[in-house]
């Protein structure tokens, strides 16, 4: 018997799953929101997780195979095509949905036809070999001229908290690419930004789990770390005009891609002269609000120097050059004051 269409799709990749995937499906069966289907698709994957799967009897649940491993690109955009809700919610096969996750972002997106992307601030849950667990708030920025800003460092929407309005991203025609692997969400919120409006909730509607088995590491996530660097350079480039060469991109990585290591002062005036001519290009172009953009120039610009304390130089030479650097950079100083207030709260989030 075929169910009718829900309002919302849940999408989830299945790939070695089953040490986590009961939890996430129970996380979803828990949703105060009951207009649902929860879309997996396995990708070929060795373990036991279609056998996890299998136990859960509820029939908003349903279980697509592929015959061969396609990658996460290949499934997400198969969980696009074959979703049958009005939004589309993604949620990852180790991460855990807030009971009132889905509620809260149908109501809102009900509420604002003019949103394509909604994600939210999450929980970062880091647990230990000992099987201990601590816990802190990703706040990330809220509203969409924020978030369009912020782009150019950081990739600013946690996936594992978004829905979308499907039909807007069909409009366009937007898919995920292959060529950004494990970075595709970047990807795909950057380009969205480009044409739609995005937005986080200022609440926290799901949990990230950040663990051992996790596949982001070693030479994967030196990877990602390229392909990340790449969205950055193609937004640059797409947004402010700036056609970049290796020398560009090589201190905007050193700017952007963690962990960041300065070494010496040199590094800070080069960054420093690479920020001013992104807000010059931007004070042109007029890509990104001026407000927002200064703001989000002011929070990198303090991450990099605050690195550079930590790689053990002259703490008297390090704040010469920053504030060397603030003039260079051409901040306000309402920047710099919204950038210490954003600091303050990450801080806090993380107590």
């Amino acid at each position: 018997m075929t169910l009718p269409a829900p309002k919302v799709t849940v999408g989830m990749a299945v790939y070695r799953g089953e040490a986590y995937i009961a939890e996430a499906i129970k996380s979803v069966l828990a949703e105060t929101f009951q207009d649902w289907e929860l879309l997996l698709v396995n990708d070929a994957s060795p373990d036991n997780s279609v056998e996890v799967i299998r136990s859960f009897t509820d029939p908003r649940i349903r279980l697509l195979e592929n015959e061969t491993n396609q990658g996460l690109v290949g499934v997400r955009n198969r969980i696009m095509v074959e979703g049958r809700g009005t939004y589309l919610a993604w949620l990852d096969q180790d991460d855990l949905t807030m009971p009132n996750r889905l509620a809260t972002q149908v109501a809102y997106l009900e509420a604002n036809p003019d949103i394509a992307v909604c994600g939210s601030w999450t929980q970062m849950r880091y647990e230990s070999h000992d099987g201990s667990v601590t816990m802190t708030t990703e706040r990330l920025p809220v509203t969409n001229n924020q978030i369009r800003a912020t782009m150019v460092f950081l990739n600013p929407i946690a996936c594992n908290t978004v829905m979308m309005r499907r039909s807007a991203l069909a409009e366009r025609q937007l898919m995920f690419r292959e060529q950004f692997g494990n970075t595709l969400d970047y990807d795909m919120w950057s380009n969205a930004s480009d044409t739609m409006r995005v937005c986080n909730l200022p609440v926290v509607l799901a949990a990230y789990r950040v663990h051992a088995s996790q596949t982001s590491q070693g030479a994967a996530l030196d990877l990602m770390n390229d392909q990340a660097l790449q969205v950055q350079i193609d937004l640059i480039e797409r947004a402010l005009g700036i056609q970049m060469n290796d020398e560009d991109r090589r201190i905007h990585r050193s700017a952007t891609i963690a962990p960041l290591v300065m070494s010496n002062l040199d590094q800070l005036e080069d960054i420093a002269r690479w920020f001013g001519r992104l807000k010059t290009a931007n004070d042109s172009t007029g890509s990104f609000e001026r407000r927002e953009f200064d703001q989000a120039l002011a929070r990198q610009w303090t991450t990099v120097v605050l690195a550079a304390r930590r790689g053990g130089q002259s703490k008297a030479a390090i704040t010469k050059r920053a504030f060397a650097g603030v003039r260079q950079i051409g901040l306000p100083a309402s920047a710099l004051i919204a950038s210490a207030g954003a600091g303050t709260t990450r801080r806090l989030a993380r107590r």
